[in-house]
């Protein structure tokens, strides 16, 4: 099964067309991934439940999980162990504040970090799931 949290709308387009579903429901989807924070397909309530049964038949949602977090002692940096659905992990960090009720994160990763965590880092905010989680 694809895991298709991480990919962008012409990604998901492909596999949506692959199935013979119309190009709207990658749309639908990614406003469901990365806009209201779904982890599963069941939550996708604008999609029939045949459509939902579908989607979760041939795919996965798989968020990185916080395995470890680390607070420097200012309070200024935090830096993350991030476990992906392959059990490899990975480490990032940066600078986290919050801003006018929003969470901002300026991230960093290791030099050869995967291209998948890059990409991964750039397309969703993990930290307001991780804060839930410490």
């Amino acid at each position: 099964m694809t895991n298709i949290f991480g990919l962008n709308l012409t990604e998901l387009t492909s596999l949506i067309t692959d199935l013979n579903l119309p190009k709207f429901r990658a749309k639908q989807i990614i406003e469901w991934l990365y806009q209201k924070h779904a982890t599963s397909f069941d939550e996708m309530t604008n999609l029939s439940k045949d459509l939902r049964e579908k989607l979760a038949q041939e795919f996965t949602i798989e968020r990185a999980k916080s395995c470890d977090r680390l607070d420097s002692s200012d309070g200024k940096t935090t830096k993350f162990l991030l476990e992906f659905g392959d059990d490899r992990t990975e480490k990032t960090g940066g600078v986290c504040f919050f801003e006018s009720s929003r969470f901002h994160c300026l991230t960093a990763v290791s030099a050869g970090s995967r291209p998948e965590l890059c990409e991964f880092l750039s397309k969703t905010c993990f930290l307001s799931n991780l804060q839930e989680q410490t």
